[in-house]
């Protein structure tokens, strides 16, 4: 192991251990019961792109549940209209999500976005955290503007958001959250910090560092929303790996 990576654990430990004492986690460990929601989308603009795809991952005690799904992970499509595609050729070719396939397959976004909350809220009614990577700087603020659209009235709340994107972040820089600091705070804040040389793509970085091959995981697979929330929760469990070795 390089003296880097020595170093970043070091950081991942003191980081989980003061998130631990502020938000309660137990055992000064990630939690283990979550679900994780990610997003494909049109843009990065949330006024004016749209989500063509979620995906959800149910986790029960550090392990994949299969309570709504048969599958270790689940992604839906949304039928969009032609206009919302017209543009947007470089996000299509991330994700490979267009006008077609989304017309095919995809379904109203009401019912899509009903399904989301249900989820999330009987999660919220079992005690689960909301993770995803970069979920707090990327897709809850298109969710939030997507459910605004539609006049559905939910919002995540501050203190069940976990961001694997920002731990990793976190842990490479040795930003620690202060005394007393609350996660979403926290998150906001690491954000904000700018630095040469620091990556957490899941795909570009993730998957190389934390060793996601070994559980058959592949960066080629990347960007299917559901496939996404896989990768964030083996991210999760090679983070807990390390604050408990």
């Amino acid at each position: 192991m390089s003296d880097a990576y020595r170093s970043e654990e070091v950081h991942l430990k003191e980081i989980i251990n003061r998130l631990a004492v502020t938000e309660g986690w137990p055992h000064n460990k990630i939690p283990c019961d979550y679900l994780v929601v990610d997003t494909e989308t049109t843009g990065t603009n949330t006024s004016v792109d749209s989500i063509v795809q979620i995906g959800v991952c149910h986790v029960r005690d550090c392990k994949i549940s299969h309570e709504f799904s048969e599958h270790d992970y689940s992604s839906f499509t949304i039928k969009l209209p032609r206009s919302a595609f017209v543009g947007k050729e470089g996000a299509i070719a991330v994700h490979g999500i267009d006008y077609e396939k989304s017309a095919r397959e995809g379904i109203p976004p009401d019912k899509a976005y009903k399904l989301l909350c249900d989820i999330i809220v009987e999660a919220r009614a079992n005690g689960m955290m909301i993770c995803g990577h970069n979920l707090y700087s990327f897709d809850i603020p298109i969710l939030h503007a997507e459910l605004a659209r539609l006049g559905i009235p939910f919002k995540f709340a501050q203190n069940e958001v976990l961001d694997t994107a920002m731990l990793v972040k976190a842990m490479q820089i040795g930003i620690y959250p202060g005394v007393g600091e609350m996660s979403y705070s926290y998150w906001s804040r690491v954000r904000g910090f700018r630095a040469k040389g620091v990556y957490f793509n899941l795909d570009r970085y993730c998957v190389q560092r934390f060793n996601l091959e070994q559980y058959g995981a592949s960066k080629e697979h990347a960007h299917d929303a559901g496939y996404d929330c896989w990768l964030a929760h083996l991210v999760v469990q090679e983070l807990n790996k390390i604050v408990e070795g």
